[in-house]
């Protein structure tokens, strides 16, 4: 399967191809029983099939022809996003690493090339009261209960929106508490409390369906894919005038929620499954923005910590009818009694008036 067999130069492109479909297909085989997700191993495949009708050959390619097919344009002819970029070198240098790994190649051309500088999204969450108003709207039906659970699972667990649409009947088990069964990130197999009032909810939504859990079925516990759920929960939001809602936004506020409830990095990065507490930590810190606490002392130093005062407005004084009064006769007299200067201070207007310049 080596190049020196296979060289473009000698046998037609298609024939090359084909030959190097056994090792795509078991490529992708282990990632999808590693990362337990037959999305993440069908988007992979997509992009490696993409990436071989560009270079037949993986033994003959080389960085500049990983780098031209990860940072080259899209259909539409737009630069790639570094997500794109991102999701094309993982999955194309995967494949590489994995040919080399098993000795098809010699070496992993995609290791020499630069990764993009992304730029994580600033994490949103909800208020409490966004998420007793998201509840408040959801109707009584089996319908509503079944999403009224997705909710509350959602926002006291912090599960992706994989890991809940990948939960099955048989991924509960036990009575109190009750545990939840999910695949995470990675691959990693997870056993966790389940929150006792999104307990109670799925609970409710199974009865509503006539359904409870079963370790011997494989029937989706929300009944859902993951593109399914995803446009539940956008519906929900836009029922309410959260238009930005989805299921990451849920998990972001899952978090928000913990944190301030007084929760610990430590207990964050537990619930969100981060493998580290500095990933957390970053999450954290974009979602809460970050703190200042030395600026009280130079402003001290300064003399700058006193408030600033309000500067002084005249206000204007309301009419009164007097005033009012005053002005009908002024216009029936042509403007001359409005002209004098104390004419609008009520006692004043008794005031002799001043005498012209010829009299003194």
């Amino acid at each position: 399967m080596g190049g020196r067999q296979l060289g473009p130069g000698s046998t037609p492109a298609a024939t090359v191809q084909a030959a190097w479909q056994p090792l795509v297909d078991a490529y992708l085989t282990e990632k999808r029983l590693r990362s337990g997700s037959e999305r993440t191993a069908g988007e992979y495949g997509r992009y490696v099939r993409a990436f071989l009708e560009r270079v037949p050959d993986p033994s003959a390619a080389g960085p500049l022809d990983v780098h031209r097919f990860a940072y080259g344009p899209c259909v539409n002819g737009a630069d790639p996003a570094p997500a794109t970029i991102g999701i094309r070198l993982a999955a194309v240098g995967g494949f590489l690493a994995f040919a080399a790994r098993i000795g098809a190649i010699d070496a992993d051309p995609s290791a020499r090339v630069a990764r993009p500088l992304a730029r994580p999204p600033i994490p949103r969450g909800l208020t409490r009261s966004q998420v007793r108003q998201l509840l408040d709207a959801i109707p009584p039906t089996s319908m509503g209960l079944r999403d009224t659970a997705i909710v509350l699972t959602a926002v006291l667990t912090g599960l992706r929106r994989v890991e809940l649409a990948g939960l099955r009947l048989q991924d509960l088990e036990g009575r109190e508490p009750i545990l939840v069964r999910f695949r995470a990130k990675g691959g990693r197999l997870r056993r966790r409390e389940l929150p006792r009032p999104a307990a109670d909810a799925i609970a409710a939504a199974l009865r509503a369906r006539g359904a409870q859990p079963d370790e011997n079925s494989d029937e989706r516990l929300f009944g859902l894919s993951s593109a399914g759920l995803y446009a539940v929960v956008r519906r929900l939001g836009r029922a309410v005038g959260l238009d930005s809602l989805s299921p990451h936004v849920l998990r972001h506020t899952a978090a928000k929620l913990r944190r301030e409830a007084g929760a610990s990095i430590e207990d964050i990065a537990a619930l969100l499954g981060h493998s580290s507490v500095a990933t957390t930590a970053g999450y954290l810190a974009r979602l809460e923005g970050e703190r200042d606490d030395g600026w009280a002392a130079v402003s001290l130093g300064l003399g700058a910590n006193e408030p600033p005062r309000r500067p002084f407005v005249a206000r204007r004084r309301a009419p009164t009818r007097r005033d009012q009064e005053a002005g009908r006769r002024s216009k029936r007299s042509g403007g001359r009694i409005n002209a004098h200067p104390t004419w609008r201070i009520g006692a004043q207007r008794r005031a002799p008036r001043p005498r012209s310049q010829s009299s003194r």
